[in-house]
Protein backbone atom coordinates (compact mmCIF):
# COMPACT_ATOMS: atom_id res chain seq x y z
CA UNK A 1 0.00 0.00 0.00
CA UNK A 2 1.09 3.17 -1.03
CA UNK A 3 1.02 6.53 1.11
CA UNK A 4 1.01 9.89 0.30
CA UNK A 5 4.16 11.40 1.63
CA UNK A 6 4.41 14.40 -0.40
CA UNK A 7 5.96 17.70 2.21
CA UNK A 8 4.15 21.22 2.29
CA UNK A 9 7.14 23.89 2.26
CA UNK A 10 7.04 23.48 5.88
CA UNK A 11 7.93 20.24 6.41
CA UNK A 12 4.32 19.18 7.39
CA UNK A 13 2.95 16.19 5.91
CA UNK A 14 -0.40 17.15 3.56
CA UNK A 15 -3.92 15.75 4.44
CA UNK A 16 -6.63 15.07 1.92
CA UNK A 17 -8.47 16.19 4.68
CA UNK A 18 -7.36 20.07 5.02
CA UNK A 19 -9.84 21.66 7.14
CA UNK A 20 -8.34 24.86 6.22
CA UNK A 21 -8.72 24.12 2.11
CA UNK A 22 -11.86 26.65 1.10
CA UNK A 23 -12.64 23.52 -1.78
CA UNK A 24 -12.81 21.07 0.94
CA UNK A 25 -14.49 23.15 3.26
CA UNK A 26 -17.37 24.22 0.45
CA UNK A 27 -17.72 20.73 -0.39
CA UNK A 28 -18.03 20.14 3.27
CA UNK A 29 -20.69 22.54 3.63
CA UNK A 30 -22.13 21.45 0.86
CA UNK A 31 -22.83 17.95 1.80
CA UNK A 32 -24.10 19.14 5.42
CA UNK A 33 -25.96 21.99 3.95
CA UNK A 34 -27.81 19.01 1.32
CA UNK A 35 -28.50 16.77 3.82
CA UNK A 36 -29.48 19.27 6.44
CA UNK A 37 -32.25 20.72 3.91
CA UNK A 38 -33.44 16.93 2.82
CA UNK A 39 -34.33 15.48 6.28
CA UNK A 40 -35.70 19.35 7.50
CA UNK A 41 -37.81 19.24 4.13
CA UNK A 42 -38.68 15.22 4.90
CA UNK A 43 -39.56 16.35 8.41
CA UNK A 44 -41.96 18.77 7.23
CA UNK A 45 -43.87 16.00 4.61
CA UNK A 46 -44.28 13.30 7.31
CA UNK A 47 -46.28 12.39 9.63
CA UNK A 48 -49.00 15.22 8.91
CA UNK A 49 -52.51 15.72 10.48
CA UNK A 50 -55.31 18.35 11.38
CA UNK A 51 -54.24 20.41 14.38
CA UNK A 52 -56.57 22.86 16.74
CA UNK A 53 -56.07 26.26 15.82
CA UNK A 54 -58.09 26.87 11.99
CA UNK A 55 -57.83 23.72 10.61
CA UNK A 56 -61.31 23.23 11.33
CA UNK A 57 -62.30 25.55 8.36
CA UNK A 58 -61.19 23.02 6.18
CA UNK A 59 -64.36 20.63 8.07
CA UNK A 60 -66.82 23.16 7.15
CA UNK A 61 -65.43 23.63 3.68
CA UNK A 62 -62.83 20.84 1.50
CA UNK A 63 -64.39 18.25 4.14
CA UNK A 64 -68.05 19.17 2.73
CA UNK A 65 -66.93 19.63 -1.25
CA UNK A 66 -66.85 23.28 -0.71
CA UNK A 67 -63.66 25.38 -1.90
CA UNK A 68 -62.39 28.08 1.12
CA UNK A 69 -63.41 31.07 0.42
CA UNK A 70 -61.45 34.63 -0.07
CA UNK A 71 -60.58 35.44 3.94
CA UNK A 72 -61.95 39.42 3.78
CA UNK A 73 -63.82 40.39 6.81
CA UNK A 74 -64.52 43.67 7.57
CA UNK A 75 -65.32 43.42 11.22
CA UNK A 76 -61.91 42.97 11.79
CA UNK A 77 -60.19 44.86 9.06
CA UNK A 78 -58.62 41.97 7.39
CA UNK A 79 -57.96 41.50 4.11
CA UNK A 80 -55.84 38.42 2.78
CA UNK A 81 -57.71 37.22 -0.06
CA UNK A 82 -55.31 34.48 -1.26
CA UNK A 83 -54.64 32.74 2.09
CA UNK A 84 -55.03 28.71 1.77
CA UNK A 85 -55.60 29.35 -2.66
CA UNK A 86 -52.62 26.09 -2.15
CA UNK A 87 -55.43 23.82 -0.65
CA UNK A 88 -58.04 24.81 -2.67
CA UNK A 89 -55.62 23.61 -5.58
CA UNK A 90 -54.39 20.72 -3.61
CA UNK A 91 -58.06 19.40 -3.08
CA UNK A 92 -59.05 20.21 -6.73
CA UNK A 93 -56.28 17.70 -7.75
CA UNK A 94 -55.53 15.27 -4.96
CA UNK A 95 -58.95 15.53 -2.72
CA UNK A 96 -58.76 16.56 0.55
CA UNK A 97 -55.37 14.89 1.67
CA UNK A 98 -53.47 15.82 4.32
CA UNK A 99 -50.07 13.88 3.16
CA UNK A 100 -50.50 15.76 -0.80
CA UNK A 101 -50.80 19.29 1.53
CA UNK A 102 -47.97 18.92 3.58
CA UNK A 103 -45.57 17.10 0.18
CA UNK A 104 -46.28 20.15 -1.07
CA UNK A 105 -45.66 22.17 2.19
CA UNK A 106 -42.23 20.62 1.57
CA UNK A 107 -41.58 21.53 -2.15
CA UNK A 108 -42.63 25.16 -1.08
CA UNK A 109 -39.63 25.09 1.65
CA UNK A 110 -37.63 24.10 -1.30
CA UNK A 111 -38.63 26.60 -3.19
CA UNK A 112 -38.05 29.23 -1.17
CA UNK A 113 -34.81 27.65 -0.09
CA UNK A 114 -33.34 28.01 -3.51
CA UNK A 115 -34.77 31.09 -4.64
CA UNK A 116 -32.56 32.52 -1.57
CA UNK A 117 -29.62 30.95 -1.52
CA UNK A 118 -29.06 31.49 -5.52
CA UNK A 119 -29.75 35.36 -4.92
CA UNK A 120 -27.57 35.36 -1.59
CA UNK A 121 -24.69 33.88 -3.92
CA UNK A 122 -25.19 36.38 -6.79
CA UNK A 123 -25.20 39.23 -4.41
CA UNK A 124 -22.45 37.75 -2.44
CA UNK A 125 -20.00 37.49 -5.35
CA UNK A 126 -20.83 41.07 -6.76
CA UNK A 127 -19.45 43.88 -6.10
CA UNK A 128 -21.75 46.27 -4.64
CA UNK A 129 -20.10 48.56 -2.66
CA UNK A 130 -21.33 51.41 -5.09
CA UNK A 131 -23.35 51.52 -7.82
CA UNK A 132 -23.72 48.09 -9.05
CA UNK A 133 -27.00 46.17 -9.16
CA UNK A 134 -28.72 49.38 -9.87
CA UNK A 135 -29.46 48.61 -13.83
CA UNK A 136 -27.15 50.09 -14.68
CA UNK A 137 -24.13 47.71 -15.45
CA UNK A 138 -23.64 46.91 -19.30
CA UNK A 139 -21.34 45.03 -18.51
CA UNK A 140 -21.85 41.70 -16.52
CA UNK A 141 -18.17 41.05 -15.85
CA UNK A 142 -18.11 43.96 -13.81
CA UNK A 143 -20.60 42.47 -11.57
CA UNK A 144 -19.18 39.22 -10.98
CA UNK A 145 -15.67 40.11 -9.29
CA UNK A 146 -14.97 38.01 -6.27
CA UNK A 147 -15.12 39.98 -2.97
CA UNK A 148 -12.91 39.30 -0.41
CA UNK A 149 -11.16 42.55 0.58
CA UNK A 150 -13.87 43.25 3.21
CA UNK A 151 -13.84 39.72 4.75
CA UNK A 152 -11.26 38.85 7.06
CA UNK A 153 -12.41 35.42 7.60
CA UNK A 154 -11.93 32.51 4.59
CA UNK A 155 -15.50 31.46 5.42
CA UNK A 156 -17.39 34.69 5.10
CA UNK A 157 -15.53 34.95 1.66
CA UNK A 158 -16.55 32.12 0.27
CA UNK A 159 -19.95 33.35 -0.92
CA UNK A 160 -21.50 29.96 -1.13
CA UNK A 161 -20.25 28.98 2.45
CA UNK A 162 -22.05 32.13 3.44
CA UNK A 163 -24.78 32.10 1.29
CA UNK A 164 -25.57 28.28 2.89
CA UNK A 165 -25.11 29.47 6.36
CA UNK A 166 -27.65 32.09 6.47
CA UNK A 167 -30.41 30.05 4.31
CA UNK A 168 -30.03 27.58 7.32
CA UNK A 169 -30.40 29.68 9.97
CA UNK A 170 -33.19 31.27 8.44
CA UNK A 171 -34.48 28.06 8.11
CA UNK A 172 -33.71 27.26 11.91
CA UNK A 173 -35.87 30.20 13.21
CA UNK A 174 -38.92 30.34 14.92
CA UNK A 175 -41.02 31.87 12.63
CA UNK A 176 -39.98 29.49 9.31
CA UNK A 177 -41.21 26.71 11.53
CA UNK A 178 -43.90 27.83 12.61
CA UNK A 179 -45.33 29.18 9.31
CA UNK A 180 -44.16 25.95 7.09
CA UNK A 181 -46.23 23.49 9.63
CA UNK A 182 -49.13 25.22 10.74
CA UNK A 183 -51.87 24.72 8.15
CA UNK A 184 -53.55 28.15 7.92
CA UNK A 185 -50.49 30.50 7.71
CA UNK A 186 -50.58 33.40 5.20
CA UNK A 187 -46.92 34.22 5.45
CA UNK A 188 -45.94 30.94 4.31
CA UNK A 189 -46.80 31.54 0.94
CA UNK A 190 -46.44 35.22 1.23
CA UNK A 191 -43.12 34.41 1.49
CA UNK A 192 -42.25 32.12 -1.13
CA UNK A 193 -43.59 34.27 -3.80
CA UNK A 194 -41.56 36.89 -2.18
CA UNK A 195 -38.94 34.52 -2.52
CA UNK A 196 -39.51 34.06 -5.96
CA UNK A 197 -39.76 38.46 -6.23
CA UNK A 198 -36.44 38.67 -4.67
CA UNK A 199 -34.75 36.32 -7.09
CA UNK A 200 -36.46 37.34 -10.36
CA UNK A 201 -35.48 41.32 -9.66
CA UNK A 202 -32.01 40.10 -8.68
CA UNK A 203 -31.92 38.11 -12.00
CA UNK A 204 -33.37 40.86 -13.93
CA UNK A 205 -31.24 43.12 -12.22
CA UNK A 206 -27.72 41.34 -14.08
CA UNK A 207 -29.88 40.86 -17.42
CA UNK A 208 -32.08 43.19 -17.82
CA UNK A 209 -34.77 40.32 -19.68
CA UNK A 210 -38.53 40.77 -20.14
CA UNK A 211 -39.02 37.38 -18.42
CA UNK A 212 -37.44 38.29 -14.88
CA UNK A 213 -39.23 41.29 -15.43
CA UNK A 214 -42.75 39.80 -15.64
CA UNK A 215 -41.98 36.80 -13.34
CA UNK A 216 -40.48 39.19 -10.47
CA UNK A 217 -43.82 42.27 -10.90
CA UNK A 218 -46.18 38.71 -10.88
CA UNK A 219 -45.11 37.40 -7.91
CA UNK A 220 -44.20 40.36 -6.11
CA UNK A 221 -48.19 41.93 -6.63
CA UNK A 222 -49.31 37.96 -6.05
CA UNK A 223 -47.92 38.07 -2.61
CA UNK A 224 -49.63 41.13 -1.41
CA UNK A 225 -52.90 39.58 -1.16
CA UNK A 226 -51.63 36.86 1.80
CA UNK A 227 -51.13 39.21 4.16
CA UNK A 228 -52.17 43.29 4.89
CA UNK A 229 -48.62 44.57 6.06
CA UNK A 230 -46.76 43.13 2.69
CA UNK A 231 -48.18 46.21 0.57
CA UNK A 232 -45.88 48.20 3.20
CA UNK A 233 -42.43 46.42 2.47
CA UNK A 234 -42.68 45.97 -1.35
CA UNK A 235 -43.77 49.35 -1.42
CA UNK A 236 -41.13 50.53 0.34
CA UNK A 237 -38.35 48.58 -1.45
CA UNK A 238 -39.59 49.77 -5.26
CA UNK A 239 -40.40 53.10 -3.50
CA UNK A 240 -36.39 53.90 -2.10
CA UNK A 241 -35.11 51.39 -4.68
CA UNK A 242 -36.51 53.94 -7.84
CA UNK A 243 -35.04 56.56 -5.47
CA UNK A 244 -31.77 55.47 -4.62
CA UNK A 245 -31.32 54.35 -8.23
CA UNK A 246 -31.84 57.86 -9.93
CA UNK A 247 -29.34 59.07 -6.75
CA UNK A 248 -26.48 56.69 -8.00
CA UNK A 249 -26.70 56.96 -11.74
CA UNK A 250 -27.50 61.26 -11.48
CA UNK A 251 -30.08 60.32 -14.36
CA UNK A 252 -33.38 62.46 -14.49
CA UNK A 253 -35.84 60.25 -11.78
CA UNK A 254 -38.73 59.30 -14.17
CA UNK A 255 -36.01 58.51 -17.34
CA UNK A 256 -38.36 55.37 -19.14
CA UNK A 257 -35.62 52.93 -18.61
CA UNK A 258 -37.03 49.00 -17.86
CA UNK A 259 -35.52 49.23 -14.24
CA UNK A 260 -37.56 52.16 -13.63
CA UNK A 261 -40.38 51.03 -15.25
CA UNK A 262 -40.43 47.75 -12.76
CA UNK A 263 -40.01 49.91 -9.58
CA UNK A 264 -43.44 51.90 -10.87
CA UNK A 265 -44.84 49.24 -11.56
CA UNK A 266 -44.41 47.41 -7.92
CA UNK A 267 -45.21 50.83 -6.69
CA UNK A 268 -48.77 50.97 -8.68
CA UNK A 269 -49.52 47.36 -7.95
CA UNK A 270 -49.47 48.22 -4.31
CA UNK A 271 -51.46 51.28 -4.93
CA UNK A 272 -54.07 49.03 -6.55
CA UNK A 273 -54.21 46.97 -3.21
CA UNK A 274 -54.46 49.87 -0.74
CA UNK A 275 -57.65 50.63 -3.08
CA UNK A 276 -59.11 47.48 -2.99
CA UNK A 277 -58.78 47.22 0.84
CA UNK A 278 -61.00 50.59 1.16
CA UNK A 279 -63.39 48.89 -1.49
CA UNK A 280 -63.71 45.52 0.27
CA UNK A 281 -63.15 46.60 4.05
CA UNK A 282 -63.12 49.85 4.48
CA UNK A 283 -66.22 50.74 2.68
CA UNK A 284 -67.90 47.80 4.17
CA UNK A 285 -66.58 48.30 7.98
CA UNK A 286 -69.52 48.63 10.52
CA UNK A 287 -68.45 48.56 13.10
CA UNK A 288 -64.97 50.30 15.76
CA UNK A 289 -62.86 46.57 16.22
CA UNK A 290 -59.62 45.58 14.38
CA UNK A 291 -57.94 42.37 14.75
CA UNK A 292 -55.83 42.71 17.56
CA UNK A 293 -57.77 44.93 20.20
CA UNK A 294 -56.87 43.82 23.39
CA UNK A 295 -58.55 45.24 26.74
CA UNK A 296 -54.76 45.18 28.26
CA UNK A 297 -52.63 48.64 28.58
CA UNK A 298 -51.41 49.35 25.23
CA UNK A 299 -48.04 50.42 26.49
CA UNK A 300 -47.52 47.13 28.31
CA UNK A 301 -48.76 45.03 25.31
CA UNK A 302 -46.36 47.12 23.35
CA UNK A 303 -43.56 46.16 25.49
CA UNK A 304 -44.19 42.80 25.50
CA UNK A 305 -44.16 42.24 21.92
CA UNK A 306 -41.03 44.07 21.00
CA UNK A 307 -39.34 42.17 23.98
CA UNK A 308 -40.89 38.90 22.39
CA UNK A 309 -39.63 39.66 18.65
CA UNK A 310 -36.67 40.92 20.11
CA UNK A 311 -35.83 37.40 21.80
CA UNK A 312 -37.70 35.31 19.06
CA UNK A 313 -35.86 36.95 15.87
CA UNK A 314 -32.63 38.91 16.98
CA UNK A 315 -31.14 39.23 13.35
CA UNK A 316 -34.96 41.09 12.45
CA UNK A 317 -35.58 43.27 15.72
CA UNK A 318 -32.02 43.78 16.84
CA UNK A 319 -29.50 43.44 13.55
CA UNK A 320 -31.72 44.96 10.86
CA UNK A 321 -32.20 48.16 12.71
CA UNK A 322 -28.58 48.14 14.17
CA UNK A 323 -28.16 47.89 10.21
CA UNK A 324 -29.95 50.78 9.16
CA UNK A 325 -28.61 53.18 11.67
CA UNK A 326 -25.07 52.36 10.91
CA UNK A 327 -25.83 52.31 7.27
CA UNK A 328 -27.25 56.11 7.56
CA UNK A 329 -23.95 57.35 9.49
CA UNK A 330 -22.17 55.75 6.76
CA UNK A 331 -24.00 57.58 3.99
CA UNK A 332 -24.80 60.58 5.70
CA UNK A 333 -20.98 60.71 7.81
CA UNK A 334 -18.72 59.35 5.92
CA UNK A 335 -19.90 59.92 2.49
CA UNK A 336 -20.30 55.87 1.32
CA UNK A 337 -22.48 55.52 -1.49
CA UNK A 338 -25.82 54.31 -0.81
CA UNK A 339 -26.78 50.86 -2.36
CA UNK A 340 -30.05 51.03 -4.09
CA UNK A 341 -30.88 46.74 -3.77
CA UNK A 342 -29.13 46.38 -0.12
CA UNK A 343 -30.39 49.69 1.31
CA UNK A 344 -33.98 49.20 -0.03
CA UNK A 345 -33.96 45.97 1.59
CA UNK A 346 -33.11 47.48 4.46
CA UNK A 347 -35.75 49.72 5.17
CA UNK A 348 -38.37 47.54 3.45
CA UNK A 349 -37.69 44.69 6.34
CA UNK A 350 -37.58 47.21 9.11
CA UNK A 351 -41.06 49.07 8.11
CA UNK A 352 -42.32 45.15 7.71
CA UNK A 353 -41.38 44.67 11.52
CA UNK A 354 -42.03 48.67 13.04
CA UNK A 355 -45.97 47.49 11.05
CA UNK A 356 -46.46 44.58 13.73
CA UNK A 357 -44.82 46.87 16.88
CA UNK A 358 -47.48 50.02 15.52
CA UNK A 359 -50.06 47.00 15.48
CA UNK A 360 -49.37 45.86 19.00
CA UNK A 361 -49.86 42.30 17.33
CA UNK A 362 -47.20 39.22 17.86
CA UNK A 363 -46.58 35.99 16.91
CA UNK A 364 -44.20 33.35 16.02
CA UNK A 365 -44.72 33.49 12.04
CA UNK A 366 -45.24 37.44 11.39
CA UNK A 367 -41.84 38.44 10.90
CA UNK A 368 -40.80 35.62 8.00
CA UNK A 369 -41.55 37.65 4.92
CA UNK A 370 -38.79 39.95 6.55
CA UNK A 371 -36.09 37.92 6.31
CA UNK A 372 -36.28 37.44 2.62
CA UNK A 373 -35.72 41.31 2.09
CA UNK A 374 -33.56 40.95 5.15
CA UNK A 375 -31.10 38.04 4.77
CA UNK A 376 -29.40 40.04 2.03
CA UNK A 377 -28.14 43.34 3.76
CA UNK A 378 -27.33 40.90 6.72
CA UNK A 379 -25.19 38.43 4.81
CA UNK A 380 -23.20 41.38 2.67
CA UNK A 381 -23.06 43.98 5.31
CA UNK A 382 -22.21 42.01 7.85
CA UNK A 383 -19.18 40.50 5.96
CA UNK A 384 -18.36 43.86 4.38
CA UNK A 385 -18.38 45.54 8.30
CA UNK A 386 -16.64 42.74 9.96
CA UNK A 387 -13.64 44.54 10.67
CA UNK A 388 -16.23 47.02 12.76
CA UNK A 389 -15.82 46.67 16.49
CA UNK A 390 -19.90 47.55 17.15
CA UNK A 391 -20.93 45.54 14.18
CA UNK A 392 -19.20 42.48 15.42
CA UNK A 393 -20.77 43.11 19.10
CA UNK A 394 -23.81 43.60 17.33
CA UNK A 395 -23.91 40.44 15.23
CA UNK A 396 -22.57 38.11 18.19
CA UNK A 397 -25.42 39.34 20.43
CA UNK A 398 -28.02 38.45 17.75
CA UNK A 399 -25.83 35.02 17.61
CA UNK A 400 -26.08 34.14 21.65
CA UNK A 401 -29.80 35.42 21.38
CA UNK A 402 -30.29 33.34 18.68
CA UNK A 403 -28.94 30.48 20.67
CA UNK A 404 -30.13 30.60 23.69
CA UNK A 405 -33.80 31.64 22.89
CA UNK A 406 -34.83 31.17 19.49
CA UNK A 407 -32.83 28.22 18.72
CA UNK A 408 -35.20 26.34 21.48
CA UNK A 409 -38.17 28.21 20.50
CA UNK A 410 -37.39 26.45 16.83
CA UNK A 411 -37.17 22.96 18.75
CA UNK A 412 -40.45 23.91 20.52
CA UNK A 413 -42.47 24.71 17.83
CA UNK A 414 -41.41 22.17 15.37
CA UNK A 415 -42.14 19.41 17.87
CA UNK A 416 -45.27 20.54 18.42
CA UNK A 417 -46.59 20.71 14.95
CA UNK A 418 -45.46 17.84 14.14
CA UNK A 419 -47.15 16.05 17.78
CA UNK A 420 -50.01 18.45 19.04
CA UNK A 421 -52.14 17.45 16.06
CA UNK A 422 -51.66 13.64 16.01
CA UNK A 423 -52.29 13.51 19.51
CA UNK A 424 -55.47 16.06 19.22
CA UNK A 425 -56.51 13.91 16.31
CA UNK A 426 -56.57 10.22 18.54
CA UNK A 427 -58.32 12.75 21.32
CA UNK A 428 -60.81 13.54 18.89
CA UNK A 429 -61.23 10.05 17.94
CA UNK A 430 -61.35 9.23 21.96
CA UNK A 431 -64.00 11.56 22.54
CA UNK A 432 -65.86 10.22 19.73
CA UNK A 433 -66.46 6.90 20.93
CA UNK A 434 -66.85 7.61 24.76
CA UNK A 435 -69.85 10.08 23.87
CA UNK A 436 -71.32 7.53 21.53
CA UNK A 437 -71.80 5.31 24.64
CA UNK A 438 -71.89 7.75 26.68
CA UNK A 439 -74.57 10.29 25.94
CA UNK A 440 -75.00 14.07 27.44
CA UNK A 441 -71.65 14.18 28.18
CA UNK A 442 -70.12 17.59 29.35
CA UNK A 443 -66.45 18.29 28.45
CA UNK A 444 -64.14 20.83 30.02
CA UNK A 445 -60.82 21.88 28.72
CA UNK A 446 -58.74 22.58 31.71
CA UNK A 447 -56.78 25.95 32.25
CA UNK A 448 -57.55 26.79 28.41
CA UNK A 449 -59.59 30.54 28.57
CA UNK A 450 -63.03 30.37 26.54
CA UNK A 451 -61.78 34.25 25.68
CA UNK A 452 -57.98 34.51 24.69
CA UNK A 453 -58.54 31.06 23.63
CA UNK A 454 -61.64 30.19 22.12
CA UNK A 455 -60.45 29.11 18.98
CA UNK A 456 -59.72 25.95 20.73
CA UNK A 457 -63.38 25.23 22.22
CA UNK A 458 -64.30 26.15 18.33
CA UNK A 459 -62.16 23.38 17.06
CA UNK A 460 -63.42 20.32 19.40
CA UNK A 461 -66.56 21.79 18.80
CA UNK A 462 -66.58 21.90 15.05
CA UNK A 463 -64.56 18.40 14.66
CA UNK A 464 -67.10 16.48 17.52
CA UNK A 465 -69.96 17.70 15.61
CA UNK A 466 -68.46 16.79 11.77
CA UNK A 467 -68.02 13.05 13.35
CA UNK A 468 -72.08 13.75 14.02
CA UNK A 469 -71.91 13.64 18.06
CA UNK A 470 -74.82 16.10 19.18
CA UNK A 471 -75.23 14.88 22.79
CA UNK A 472 -72.26 16.73 24.38
CA UNK A 473 -71.53 20.59 25.77
CA UNK A 474 -68.66 21.98 26.79
CA UNK A 475 -68.16 24.04 30.16
CA UNK A 476 -65.40 26.21 31.96
CA UNK A 477 -64.68 26.39 35.41
CA UNK A 478 -62.61 29.65 34.37
CA UNK A 479 -63.67 33.52 34.44
CA UNK A 480 -62.82 35.27 31.12
CA UNK A 481 -59.52 37.22 30.71
CA UNK A 482 -60.70 39.20 27.83
CA UNK A 483 -63.63 41.67 27.35
CA UNK A 484 -63.13 42.04 23.95
CA UNK A 485 -63.38 38.40 22.85
CA UNK A 486 -64.88 36.97 25.73
CA UNK A 487 -68.22 38.68 25.09
CA UNK A 488 -71.41 36.43 25.78
CA UNK A 489 -73.60 34.94 22.93
CA UNK A 490 -76.78 33.60 24.37
CA UNK A 491 -77.79 31.59 21.20
CA UNK A 492 -75.09 29.79 21.60
CA UNK A 493 -75.83 26.40 21.94
CA UNK A 494 -73.12 25.28 24.14
CA UNK A 495 -72.92 26.44 27.65
CA UNK A 496 -69.32 27.54 27.43
CA UNK A 497 -70.06 30.62 24.98
CA UNK A 498 -73.67 30.71 25.90
CA UNK A 499 -72.63 32.79 29.26
CA UNK A 500 -69.44 33.62 30.86
CA UNK A 501 -70.55 31.70 34.18
CA UNK A 502 -68.20 29.63 36.15
CA UNK A 503 -69.49 26.47 36.22
CA UNK A 504 -68.00 23.76 38.92
CA UNK A 505 -66.89 20.51 37.33
CA UNK A 506 -69.32 17.63 38.71
CA UNK A 507 -68.52 13.66 38.97
CA UNK A 508 -68.66 11.80 35.05
CA UNK A 509 -67.45 15.16 33.83
CA UNK A 510 -64.74 15.06 30.98
CA UNK A 511 -61.42 16.62 31.88
CA UNK A 512 -59.28 17.42 28.53
CA UNK A 513 -55.47 18.01 29.63
CA UNK A 514 -53.88 20.37 26.03
CA UNK A 515 -51.16 22.18 25.54
CA UNK A 516 -53.45 25.54 25.62
CA UNK A 517 -53.38 25.45 29.39
CA UNK A 518 -52.49 28.81 31.21
CA UNK A 519 -51.15 26.70 34.30
CA UNK A 520 -49.33 24.04 34.93
CA UNK A 521 -50.50 20.91 36.44
CA UNK A 522 -48.56 17.79 38.23
CA UNK A 523 -49.66 14.79 39.61
CA UNK A 524 -50.33 16.72 42.60
CA UNK A 525 -53.07 18.37 40.53
CA UNK A 526 -54.35 15.55 39.15
CA UNK A 527 -54.90 14.06 42.91
CA UNK A 528 -56.00 17.05 44.31
CA UNK A 529 -58.99 17.30 41.61
CA UNK A 530 -60.03 13.52 42.41
CA UNK A 531 -59.70 12.84 38.55
CA UNK A 532 -59.15 8.92 37.10
CA UNK A 533 -57.35 8.84 33.59
CA UNK A 534 -59.32 7.36 30.43
CA UNK A 535 -56.74 7.89 27.62
CA UNK A 536 -53.77 9.67 26.84
CA UNK A 537 -52.19 10.22 23.51
CA UNK A 538 -48.41 10.42 23.54
CA UNK A 539 -47.43 10.86 20.13
CA UNK A 540 -44.34 13.20 19.63
CA UNK A 541 -41.72 14.56 22.50
CA UNK A 542 -42.50 15.91 25.28
CA UNK A 543 -40.25 19.70 24.89
CA UNK A 544 -40.90 22.28 26.81
CA UNK A 545 -40.40 25.85 25.62
CA UNK A 546 -37.27 27.31 27.13
CA UNK A 547 -34.95 29.66 26.41
CA UNK A 548 -34.64 33.27 27.94
CA UNK A 549 -38.12 34.33 27.75
CA UNK A 550 -39.02 31.33 29.68
CA UNK A 551 -36.82 32.17 32.08
CA UNK A 552 -37.85 36.04 32.15
CA UNK A 553 -41.61 34.92 32.61
CA UNK A 554 -41.12 32.54 35.55
CA UNK A 555 -38.92 35.39 36.96
CA UNK A 556 -41.64 38.13 36.61
CA UNK A 557 -44.46 35.49 37.10
CA UNK A 558 -42.49 34.88 40.82
CA UNK A 559 -42.91 38.44 41.40
CA UNK A 560 -45.62 40.13 39.83
CA UNK A 561 -48.02 36.99 39.11
CA UNK A 562 -50.20 39.96 37.55
CA UNK A 563 -47.90 40.63 34.69
CA UNK A 564 -48.16 36.94 32.98
CA UNK A 565 -51.36 36.12 31.59
CA UNK A 566 -50.59 32.50 30.89
CA UNK A 567 -48.95 30.90 34.16
CA UNK A 568 -48.32 27.70 31.53
CA UNK A 569 -44.33 29.17 31.41
CA UNK A 570 -43.14 26.20 29.62
CA UNK A 571 -46.39 25.55 27.25
CA UNK A 572 -46.64 21.67 28.39
CA UNK A 573 -47.65 18.91 27.70
CA UNK A 574 -47.74 18.28 24.09
CA UNK A 575 -49.15 14.93 24.84
CA UNK A 576 -53.35 14.92 25.56
CA UNK A 577 -54.94 12.99 27.98
CA UNK A 578 -58.46 12.76 29.01
CA UNK A 579 -59.66 12.51 32.90
CA UNK A 580 -63.08 11.71 34.60
CA UNK A 581 -63.92 13.37 37.67
CA UNK A 582 -64.48 10.78 39.78
CA UNK A 583 -68.14 10.24 42.02
CA UNK A 584 -71.64 9.27 41.57
CA UNK A 585 -73.45 11.33 38.63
Amino acid sequence: MKYNTSMGGGGQRKSKLNFQNPQFKEKLFTIFFIAFLCIYLLNIAIFPNFGVIDDHIVISTLAKGEFIPLFILPSIGRFYPLDAMDLNIIYAIFGLNINAIYIFTAIFALITALCLFFGLKIILDSVLDSTNLTHSNSNPNLTHQNLTQNAQDSTFQNSTLLAMIAITLFMLTPAFATAFLRLFVPEKLESVFFAIFIFTFIKFSFKNSNFYFLIALISGSLALYFKEVAFIMLGSFAFFHLIFSAINDKMPLFKPTKPKILDLALILSCVVWVVLYFIFVILEKTNSGRYGDTPYSALLVFAKSAINYALSEPFLFIGIFVLALFRIFCVSVKKERINPFLDSCILASALHSLAYLALNIYSFHYPLPAYIFALFPLAYYFRKYWGNLAIKGVFGLCVVIFILNSLPAFIYQFNHYKAVPNNYQATLSFLDSYIKENPHTNIYLDGVNRASSGEVYHSFIKNLEFKGLKDFDFYSDLGIDNEILGKENPNSPYAVFKSNEKVPKKPGDLVVITPYMTFNIDENYIKNHNYELLFESKWGLNIPLLGIKSALKSMVSQSNPSLVLSQNIYALPIHFSVYRVKGER
